[in-house]
């Protein structure tokens, strides 16, 4: 009988327990993950830089609001960002600002430093943020419009960026996987595209000094002015641009993969140096047939696939 008892009083104190997980889960008591519930201020301590204001404004915590927030009068003159996995938005306002969703802390770096802004968030990347980065962390940085960036160096091993309305003198972006969307550059002095694979677009952009090179992927340049010298190299992959301008000496060398350029002005302006072993090389468009005195060197060299450079006289 009391081996009877003992076994009824287990199942009481087992059914009660169930009960309160019940309770806990269908109230929703329990939303928040503790693992990414921390101040930012312990972040910027962990990496000497305590002497920023920081501020936290803290919230209702879950998957769809922001859980920090940082806001300062920061001017600097380099940033470089190390990114991995997620949402990475960069673009200027009046003030220099960091806020974030669902970052883990484990994975976050960030300082200030000699007029230089650094920080670094690198996630294991699954196959499955490979299609969707929808639900997956997002970081945002205000860069101030006054500040007189001299050069920004950013690496991105999948995920999404957004850069807009950045200025500076040299532009430094290495991409591993993932999608580029870059709007209104200006960059006055050098500028550096290294594409291992994803894709980049970019509209309504000054480059001076390109250098390019894409080992495979897809890169579209809309309404983009390139200045001075250029060079594109490809291993594989296709390169567009439309309704661009090319104001400089140029160099386009393929491997493989599929060149096509769509460029305002007159095809006459420019002297084309064609080196080809196989595959197509056109240049066509607009003639009129002047005689310039100073002329841009096109130099193309392809040793497979399909070159087109189309010139609109626009």
């Amino acid at each position: 009988m009391r081996k009877k008892m003992n076994v009824f009083a287990m199942l009481g104190i087992i059914l009660v327990i169930t009960g309160i997980v019940i309770l806990v889960v269908t109230t929703g008591v329990y939303k928040v993950n503790i693992d990414y519930n921390y101040d930012l201020l312990n972040i910027i301590r962990n990496n000497n830089a305590s002497d920023m204001n920081t501020v936290h404004e803290y919230g209702e915590i879950d998957s769809e609001s922001p859980f920090f927030s940082y806001t300062g009068d920061q001017l600097f003159e380099e940033i470089e960002i190390d990114f991995a996995g997620g949402i990475l938005n960069i673009t200027t306002g009046t003030e220099f600002s960091v806020s974030g969703e669902n970052i883990n802390r484990d994975k976050f770096k960030y300082s200030f430093d000699d007029g230089k802004l650094f920080i670094e968030y690198n996630k294991k990347i699954t196959l499955f943020d490979l299609d969707d980065w929808s639900h997956d962390e997002k970081l945002d940085i205000v860069i101030p419009v006054s500040s007189e960036l001299e050069k920004a160096d950013i690496e991105l091993t999948g995920g999404k960026l957004d850069i807009n309305g950045i200025s500076c003198e040299e532009f430094d972006i290495d991409i591993s996987a993932g999608e580029v969307y870059l709007y209104w550059l200006n960059v006055s002095d050098s500028t550096e595209f290294n594409l291992t694979a994803g894709d980049i677009s970019c509209y309504d952009s000054v480059f001076n000094n390109l250098k390019y090179e894409m080992t495979a992927g897809y890169c579209n340049f809309e309404n983009t002015e390139f200045n001075k010298d250029s060079s594109f190299e490809l291993t594989a992959g296709a390169l567009e641009t439309n309704n661009s301008s090319m104001l400089g000496d140029s160099k386009i060398n393929m491997t493989a993969g599929s060149v096509t350029m769509n460029l305002s002005g007159d095809k006459d302006k420019y002297d084309t140096n064609i080196s080809r072993t196989a595959g197509n090389v056109d240049i066509i468009g607009f003639s009129s047939a002047s005689a310039y005195d100073d002329k841009y060197n096109m130099d193309i060299k392809v040793t497979a696939g399909d070159c087109m450079v189309n010139f609109t006289g626009k």
